[in-house]
């Protein structure tokens, strides 16, 4: 018996992240559906309510992870940011375990 695949799509937050990946989660099932096979998809993004809101109206499971961008030369909030890239990191690793 085949195990079934195991697809993340990362992105979000907008409708330009979030809907291309919606319409390859979308072509995905049905090519796999043909086939007689099943996959589960994974969205992985933000809190943002828009992408919570639009993957629930789409059915498709959504794990958030904490995300933000890098901005600015002050120092201490370039150092603030990278902190936070090492946190999103270890949360995308559980997400992928």
């Amino acid at each position: 018996m085949k195990k079934e695949p195991n697809i993340i799509i990362a992105g979000g937050k907008t409708g330009g992240h979030l809907f291309p990946g919606i319409a390859v989660a979308q072509s995905l099932g049905r090519i796999l559906e043909r086939t007689g096979h099943n996959v589960n998809i994974l969205f992985v993004g933000t809190n943002a309510p828009f992408e919570t809101q639009t993957l629930e109206k789409y059915g498709y499971p959504h794990k958030a992870i904490f995300s933000k961008p890098i901005k600015g030369g002050n120092p201490l909030y370039k150092a603030f940011s990278i902190s936070i890239i090492l946190i999103s990191l270890i949360q995308s690793m559980i997400i992928m375990k």
